[in-house]
């Protein structure tokens, strides 16, 4: 539309001034009775029927150029063409013809006429000068730097610069979608206006459209703003809604203004009472500047809540600055108010430095959780980070921190300060090298469970959330001496905790009779360092050989500890050497090949180490520091000699390599190329066995009643390639007591499993061909790659509409379905994958050998699974759940159904959380323009 009054205005120019530009002389080498002939065609014929060229560019867009082109200019034509002081009018027909007396031109038979980057092609082209007019008939089609226009026929009067093009089509850009406009055209260049009537409006490029837009009057105003009316929508010839009519800005950017209100036609009729009626997305826009923005907004769920979200964004180009801030208020009907603040920043100061932030903080955690019906963000959490980075040409500093809250505990978790500076490590000698290292990290929780009961004045008892903070200091010094490491290490660590302690202490006065003593608060600081010598590797490349030499603290705890037991002073413990060794060969075995495996090889990598330190003293106030008050203090470490086993094991074949093409005799005795060499087959993981290790101590076996036994549980990993994503984990428990004690049986039970793996159409081909079968053609009619990235382009911009229609408010988004959208990451294949997970405790004897009378708590199994796949070229099925067989009921479901129209997109949800809100939803969108929709949208949230 906006192409048509541009260039028709350009023609008439170039068609006024046609006679005093162009030379007549050889030009015109037609006979006059061909030209009489043909005189009735360059009349504009007002019957000619509209289908051919209304199908033009229809199920291919409008054509980009013309179908000729003009030759080449020879010396003569360019020497003309490039004189000054004319605009230069270029045509071509099969016949021309000047009427001098008339002040008429005529170009008939495949016309066409160029002038200033715009170029008409047409049958027939008539220009009269005495009333200004401009007539094109035979399917016109109009070419200009603005875009394409297509009709049955042109005229134009150059001397009021207006126009009319019947039965016109053409297309302009809006967003990413390209629209077709078909009508009648009226055109006003001095008022700068377009006028259509009987138009038809689509973003369909098929040669019958799935659907379109039907207007009476449309009105281009500056062609900026576009007014039509009234407006009703056809799918294929059947009318499905009726608008009054239909305001739209065609300026391209960002433009202050209000925005479209989300809502469906079952906000406008209910076809139930139990129906919620909702609007969404009901505000204004303010383009405060190129690069700052804001936008305020209402949301309006009916009995449930109304939500105001409020945003500015920023970005500074000459400070390499950019965020945004957005504020959330969300108003319950039962009263209860969430106020949620997030503020992103992103700056970089220098190519050295830079920040990053993301705050985000919520007043009522609950009111987010109890509005959830996403089984992610129900039992989700609201991070906040800072990060503070600078490089400098000796080191780096990393300066920042964290803050998360639980949405469904009140428990809240920040980490504040973390500081990490790494130096470059500096170089001594040519053989000695000093790689020093800092970390600080200060954790503090609040809101921590289960807390303690305390029975309050009036006889209640009320629980007391605990708090806790923890302080830690890590330095290191590590020195390298050639092929010697010397490392050096030493850590603070500061913790403090309000949890309510009761423990018994001997009587001072009485040494037979106990104190009850109950503490309000605890703390304790330790301070520790750490050294050895890790001797250079023996048989490297073999037996891998390791010694070191430790220096060890005499028992467990810090170096230096104060806690109340020490009176708030620091104690000590002393230090003992450590010697230690660990060899970690790898053995091979090869075997033949079978089947699509050219060799097969098993590898073993077992591990043995051993560490020996003698038997030392702990002092008495380092024994009861470590004792707390709860036991009998120790003041004696035993001597320590351990052996450590452990084994990994590992089997991979080499495919066949595939058969390499013969060369036909003639290229052998040409010599013309070399025989390519033998490709060598891919490796492939057929399955890899990780065991945890066995700690032997046999000193510990030299006591009475006591065996050199340490590890209480093995853990075994199981992985391979021949199944995607293929993991299983297993950890049996040993024991049925203490480890360590003779009194115990060794008697293996499962304890834990965590397995889980992927299927998809890839798996599938991959086996095939690993067993040699031929992979099916594909069917024919199968889409193009260009047709499929067309398809995933368009599945994956309805995702991100539907994303942001169902993430405007914070309590209403549910991501679990925008993860399960066609584009959304995943194949439009077959897809699954499987996940489960058992967790079971078990009854242990005590000491004595005598079992608790609490029986041990049912195991706790879960099942996670997805699925995903196309049972027809345009259907799309999505499914996930997670089933919970301790309580025998399902956590959480979620299914999709897409169905792609072309145009329009189908969609089908039902999502159950865990919290027990769950919603159904029937969604069908227009991919173009997603404020066109209709839906359904059932929730039932709390019970309501």
């Amino acid at each position: 539309m906006r192409v048509g009054g541009v260039t028709l205005a350009v023609f008439a120019l170039a068609a006024a001034g046609a006679s005093a530009q162009v030379p007549r002389v050889d030009t015109i080498r037609v006979r006059p009775d061909t030209l009489r002939a043909r005189g009735d065609t360059a009349r504009l014929r007002a019957d000619r029927p509209a289908g051919d060229t209304s199908r033009a560019g229809r199920g291919a867009g409008l054509p980009q150029r013309p179908s000729r082109s003009f030759a080449s200019p020879d010396s003569v034509v360019q020497s003309l063409l490039s004189r000054r002081g004319f605009r230069v009018t270029r045509y071509n027909a099969d016949s021309v013809q000047f009427l001098a007396e008339e002040k008429e031109i005529r170009l008939s038979g495949r016309a066409l006429v160029e002038r200033d980057q715009s170029t008409l092609e047409a049958d027939s082209v008539r220009y009269v000068e005495t009333n200004c007019g401009l007539f094109a008939v035979g399917s016109p089609r109009l070419f200009d730097r603005t875009g394409v226009l297509v009709g049955t026929g042109m005229r134009y009067d150059a001397c009021n610069h207006a126009g009319i093009i019947e039965h016109a089509t053409t297309d302009f850009k809006e967003g990413s979608a390209t629209w077709y406009l078909r009508g009648d055209l009226a055109v006003d260049n001095d008022e700068n206006r377009i006028y259509a009537a009987g138009a038809t409006i689509t973003s369909c490029d098929l040669v019958d459209p799935h659907y379109h837009f039907a207007a009476r009057q449309v009105k281009w105003v500056s062609k900026r703003l576009m007014v039509s009316r009234p407006a009703i929508l056809y799918v294929a010839d059947v009318p499905v809604l009726w608008l009054p009519f239909i305001f739209q800005d065609m300026r391209r950017g960002r433009r202050s203004g209000l925005m479209p209100p989300q809502f469906g036609l079952n906000d406008i009729v209910r076809n139930s009472p139990t129906y919620k009626r909702h609007v969404a997305n009901l505000g204004y826009y303010w383009a405060m500047s190129d690069y700052s923005d804001a936008q305020l907004t209402l949301s309006w769920y009916a009995q449930r809540f109304i939500e105001v979200n409020g945003q500015v964004r920023y970005r500074w180009l000459d400070r390499f600055i950019r965020g945004g801030l957005n504020y959330r208020e969300l108003h319950e009907a039962r009263g209860s108010t969430n106020r949620d603040i997030l503020w992103q920043h992103n700056q970089e100061f220098s190519l050295a430095s830079s920040l990053n932030m993301s705050l985000h903080y919520a007043s009522s955690a609950s009111v987010i959780s109890r509005n959830a019906v996403d089984p992610v963000l129900a039992t989700a959490q609201i991070d906040s980070r800072l990060n503070y980075q600078r490089k400098f040409e000796w080191g780096q500093l990393n300066v920042g921190g964290s803050r998360s809250q639980l949405l469904d505990k009140p428990q809240v978790t920040m980490v504040l300060p973390t500081v990490s500076f790494t130096p470059v490590p500096i170089a001594l000698s040519r053989s000695a090298t000093w790689s020093p290292s800092f970390s600080l990290t200060n954790q503090l929780q609040s809101n921590l469970g289960p807390g303690s009961l305390v029975t309050l004045p009036t006889g209640d008892t009320s629980r007391i959330l605990l708090d806790s903070r923890a302080t830690s200091v890590q330095i290191g010094t590590p020195l390298r001496l050639g092929r010697w490491n010397w490392t050096n290490s030493i850590s603070i660590s500061d913790q403090w905790n309000n949890a309510r302690e009761t423990i018994r202490v001997p009587d001072p006065a009485d040494t037979t009779l106990q104190l009850v003593r109950t503490y309000g608060e605890s703390f304790e600081t330790g301070i520790d360092w750490q050294t050895g010598i890790n001797l250079p590797v023996l048989f490297q490349g073999s037996w891998n050989l390791q010694p070191s030499v430790q220096i060890v603290n005499t028992t467990g705890g810090a170096y230096l500890v104060r806690n109340r037991f020490t009176d708030g002073r620091f104690v000590s413990q002393g230090k003992r050497l450590q010697y230690s060794a660990g060899i970690a060969p790898t053995l091979f075995g090869l075997f033949g090949g079978v089947g699509p495996f050219a060799r097969i090889r098993h590898s073993v990598s077992p591990s043995v180490s051993w560490s020996y330190s003698p038997a030392a003293t702990v002092p008495e106030d380092y024994a009861r520091a470590l004792a707390r008050g709860g036991r009998p203090a120790t003041l004696r470490s035993d001597a320590r000699q351990a052996i450590t086993i452990g084994l990994r094991q590992n089997f991979e074949a080499k495919l066949r390599p595939p058969p390499q093409p013969e060369r036909t005799d003639s290229v052998a005795a040409e010599g013309v190329a070399a025989a390519p060499a033998e490709q060598e087959g891919r490796k492939l993981r057929l399955l890899s066995i990780e065991s945890s290790s066995f700690t032997f101590d046999l000193e510990q076996a030299k006591k009475p009643g006591r065996n050199a036994w340490v590890t209480r549980t093995f853990d075994n990993t199981f992985q391979s390639d021949l199944l995607r994503g293929f993991s299983l984990r297993t950890q049996h428990d040993l024991f049925d007591g203490p480890v360590g004690y003779t009194i115990s049986r060794f008697d293996p039970q499962l304890t834990s499993v965590a397995a889980g793996f992927q299927l998809s159409s890839a798996t599938f081909r991959a086996l095939g061909a690993l067993l040699g079968l031929r992979p099916p053609s594909p069917p024919e009619g199968r889409a193009s790659p260009d047709s499929a990235a067309a398809l995933a382009d368009s599945a994956d911009r309805f995702g991100r509409s539907l994303a942001d229609q169902f993430q405007r408010g914070l309590a209403t988004r549910y991501s679990a379905v925008d993860r399960l959208a066609p584009g959304a990451g995943r194949g439009s294949g077959f897809s699954a994958s499987l996940s489960y997970s058992l967790q079971r405790t078990r009854v242990l004897r005590d000491t004595a050998g005598v079992l608790p009378t609490t029986p041990a708590p049912p195991p706790n199994q879960t099942v996670n699974g997805s699925l995903s796949f196309s049972p027809t070229p345009h259907w799309t099925v999505s499914w996930q759940t997670s089933y919970d067989f301790t309580r025998g009921e399902f956590n959480d479901h979620v299914v999709r159904l897409d169905r792609d129209l072309h145009d329009w997109r189908a969609t089908f949800t039902f999502v159950k959380s865990a919290n027990g809100n769950f919603v159904f939803s029937f969604f069908i969108q227009l991919i173009d323009q997603p404020d066109i929709k209709f839906d359904y949208d059932q929730r039932n949230i709390g019970g309501r």
